[in-house]
């Protein structure tokens, strides 16, 4: 249900680490955020479990490290496929489920919390992306030459990866592994260590351990397997 960045302390970007709760710059990041998904919590407890806390109208609680947590969950009816015209309810036990944010009250699909300090399990509350103002690492990279042709290309191919592994093992499936690792090697060779540069911002006075690991690719590969 949560990924292991809490265990390995990913942090992702090249921004400033934290003075207390507040960046003194740019926003904190999805990548670097732990992730509660509703499609974890149905294969966790199951969706007649969830229905049942629905009708209910229990809260679901959570365990997570620091403390449980409770989440209220909601459905939301959808039509069905074929031709009739016929829609999910909770009574027949096919209506789409949701998170529900504690802070906005709307219904979202994952709810994120972060960790004050990499050695502390105190975290914040549990909230939507936008609550917590989260944008995603490609939002602050998406203009960066590194991230266009290394970090896109190793997220399309670990995800394709992930996809290929559980299927039974062809000849075909078998040589698309193979050159799906000979293209990760590929980029993992183009990836170089970055050049320090003198100047007299703000930014360049920040020592190593201030700033956060920017062409991180180990992270990146952790960050990808860890989400489904």
């Amino acid at each position: 249900m949560m990924s292991d960045n809490f265990m390995t302390g990913l942090i992702y970007g090249n921004f400033m680490i934290p003075h207390g709760n507040s960046y003194p710059c740019k926003r904190r990041l999805v990548e670097e955020c732990e992730a509660v998904s509703i499609h974890a919590v149905q294969a966790k407890w199951r969706k007649k479990a969830l229905i049942m806390a629905i009708r209910q109208a229990h809260p679901l609680r959570l365990p997570l490290p620091g403390g449980d947590v409770d989440v209220w969950l909601i459905e939301e009816s959808h039509r069905l496929p074929g031709p009739c015209e016929r829609w999910s309810s909770l009574e027949a036990g096919n209506a789409r489920l949701w998170l529900v944010c504690p802070g906005c009250r709307k219904k979202v699909a994952k709810l994120h919390y972060f960790y004050f300090a990499l050695d502390s399990m105190h975290h914040s509350d549990l909230l939507c992306r936008c609550c917590h103002g989260l944008v995603y690492q490609s939002q602050n990279c998406s203009d960066n030459r590194w991230y266009k042709e290394v970090a896109r290309p190793m997220k399309r191919l670990l995800h394709e990866k992930r996809k290929l592994l559980p299927k039974q093992r062809t000849a075909r499936i078998a040589t698309r592994l193979a050159r799906i690792e000979d293209e990760i090697h590929t980029l993992r060779q183009k990836v170089r260590p970055r050049r320090q540069r003198r100047n007299r911002n703000f930014r360049s006075r920040l020592s190593s351990r201030q700033r956060r690991p920017y062409r991180n690719l180990a992270s990146l590969e952790q960050f990808v397997s860890s989400v489904g």
